[in-house]
């Protein structure tokens, strides 16, 4: 790995500084004259650039399903995935044959249902447009009784008998279920699957409440068998697509805070990402505050496992940098895994070393563990110091760490948020463009170099 290493060319030069700042920005100054590290470098007022009021934004109890007596028409098949709120299966409209992802959300208490669901409902409405975004198509609700016609079905009399006993372990206390399409007059004759969402006034009880959500479906590749074949035109294809879905959260004021592997469904086949489980998202408006426990640790940002309440776009970016490490580098993704924040920034210890750390907690007035001393390292001589065990991940690392693939490493995890590289500047880093052929999103070719 080494002799590779050292007869590489150098990356090719960009309009950045070696930390990721252009040369010429300095921080913005705060009321009080001290310099605002903590204000992203773009799109600060994202929000206020449309005249949007950040409390009506971020409303999000106010978004509720209309009254409609439709019932669900989609049939439940084999389930797809599960996640902390929800399963999701394969969905068949017993009318006209298409084919969607079904979320069936698990019984909440009523803040934690208003809070989460409804979010991911709102963000996806403001996020509409973006093809690395899943589309929202329908939301379902669950009936109170008046509500019900006597000869109504739910999901549950028409599904496999498969998907029924799936679902009745998985969500207990499944309801009957109300669908509340878009009404045909708000309609985009554009776009078929525009999603809207009426207001009603506010229920206290569990009828009425979203119990469905109806996505798009795409057919996913795992992360666990499709990352170790990932050639490296394909990596700067699936880099490039989950950096433009967070460059257009990020145009419209939205943190998505829970980047990972298992939040991307990526169609291999067509060469397509979307990203996806926008529960855990944010609205960035800069005198918010917000929980540190954003998100999973392994992808938790340095400022984050910190404590801070103070966060912008810059965690999105730091989980993609994780997204790309483990694309490149999937056996070296053990070693990185953490249960605890803790756990975690010693990790990012032995690779940043113990000053950077408490340099970084001095800057944002951070409180900083008593770390071991260590020294800082370039992710190539971190990498070199600890060469895979086995021959294939040798083989690996050899073809896909060029010297441009661990320079947009460095940026995207720099330690710093204010010097960690935007999405816009990422997708101008050498790495990214020699995209071949395979970007376009009608089926690739059979092998794809």
């Amino acid at each position: 790995m080494t002799n590779h290493h050292d007869t590489r060319r150098g990356p090719a030069k960009v309009t950045l500084s070696g930390s990721g700042i252009p040369p010429s920005l300095e921080p913005p100054s705060s009321a009080d004259g001290q310099a605002n590290w903590w204000r992203p470098r773009a799109f600060a007022h994202a929000l206020a650039l449309g005249n949007r009021d950040p409390l009506e934004f971020i409303n999000y109890r106010a978004l509720r399903s209309r009254v409609c007596t439709s019932q669900c028409d989609y049939e439940l098949h084999e389930r797809l995935g599960s996640g902390s709120f929800g399963v999701v299966y394969r969905g068949l409209h017993r009318h006209t044959g298409a084919e969607a992802a079904v979320k069936v959300l698990r019984p909440l208490d009523g803040d934690e249902h208003d809070t989460l669901i409804l979010k991911e409902v709102k963000m996806l409405e403001n996020l509409r447009g973006c093809p690395h975004i899943i589309r929202l198509l329908d939301v379902v609700k669950a009936m109170t009784l008046s509500d019900q016609p006597q000869a109504s079905r739910s999901p549950m009399d028409h599904s496999s008998p498969e998907a029924k006993a799936d679902l009745r372990a998985q969500v207990p206390g499944a309801r009957q279920l109300q669908h509340s399409p878009m009404p045909q007059h708000d309609r985009d004759p554009n776009h078929r699957d525009c999603m809207k969402v009426m207001e009603t006034d506010r229920s206290d009880d569990a009828s009425g409440r979203v119990s469905h959500l109806i996505f798009e479906l795409v057919h996913n590749h795992k992360p666990q068998s499709l990352y170790p074949r990932l050639t490296l035109p394909r990596i700067r294809v699936y880099l490039r697509q989950l950096l433009l879905a967070l460059l257009y959260c990020h145009e419209h004021g939205v943190i998505h805070g829970d980047v990972k592997p298992n939040n991307l469904v990526i169609d291999d086949d067509r060469a397509t990402l979307k990203l996806i489980d926008f529960g855990h998202s944010h609205a960035y408006w800069e005198s918010m505050r917000y929980s540190p426990h954003m998100g999973t640790v392994s992808y938790r940002a340095p400022e984050l496992l910190f404590g801070s309440t103070r966060i912008h776009y810059a965690v999105d970016v730091w989980a993609a940098g994780w997204v790309l490490m483990h694309m490149l580098l999937p056996h070296r993704l053990m070693a990185w895994r953490s249960e605890t924040n803790e756990s975690q920034i010693g990790k990012l210890n032995d690779k940043y070393g113990d000053r950077s750390l408490q340099t970084l907690c001095a800057r944002y007035g951070l409180r900083c563990y008593r770390l071991p001393s260590r020294p800082s390292m370039s992710w190539h001589d971190y990498l070199a110091a600890r060469p895979p065990q086995d021959a294939r991940g040798r083989e690996r690392e050899a073809a896909v760490l060029t010297a441009d693939a661990l320079d947009l490493l460095e940026r995207l995890l720099a330690l710093d948020p204010y010097e960690r590289i935007t999405c816009a500047e990422a997708l101008r880093h050498p790495f990214l463009q020699p995209i071949s052929s395979c970007l376009s999103l009608s089926p690739p070719p059979p092998a794809c170099p």
